[in-house]
């Protein structure tokens, strides 16, 4: 994913904000956080605002949480297709924007892969601002399922 017009400052920013994703726990959460529940098809990461991230309204661009939500949905499927990690590609991604996030802020984003078959992948993600416990964003995402990986 290009950010930026020249490939070189797009992997600078790209390691930085890939370097600051976390799996979270569900012990490190408050006891005022929303209820999540993690399991092998589920996983919940956090992420601080970069100034990279920010659009001219000084809210996070709905592009970036489009990517999050895309990329924590497919690790959600991987998570769900251990035994195979078969490769995925994206059939569709909606998304409902439902507040701003803002510079300095850290987002709670739990994906979750609902359903996982032969071909069809059917993922949803919420993505929180952590400290406020305001839901943000929520996405479904169905990926097409190819080959696996792994030949055994």
């Amino acid at each position: 994913v290009f950010f930026f017009n020249d490939t070189a400052t797009t992997e600078i920013y790209t390691e930085q904000i890939v370097g600051s994703v976390r799996c979270v726990q569900e012990t490190d959460l408050i006891p005022s956080h929303p209820k999540f529940e993690i399991g092998d098809n589920s996983l919940l990461l956090s992420l601080p605002v970069y100034k990279e991230l920010i659009n001219i309204q000084n809210s996070v661009h709905g592009g970036a949480l489009a990517t999050i939500i895309d990329a924590a949905t497919t690790l959600a499927v991987l998570k769900a297709d251990i035994e195979q990690l078969r490769r995925s590609v994206s059939i569709e991604l909606n998304l409902s924007f439902l507040g701003p996030a803002k510079l300095g802020d850290n987002l709670l984003i739990y994906a979750d892969c609902m359903r996982l078959g032969g071909t069809i992948a059917y993922t949803q993600c919420e993505i929180y601002e952590e400290n406020k416990h305001q839901l943000l964003c929520t996405g479904r995402h169905v990926k097409a399922m190819m080959l696996s990986l792994i030949h055994i």
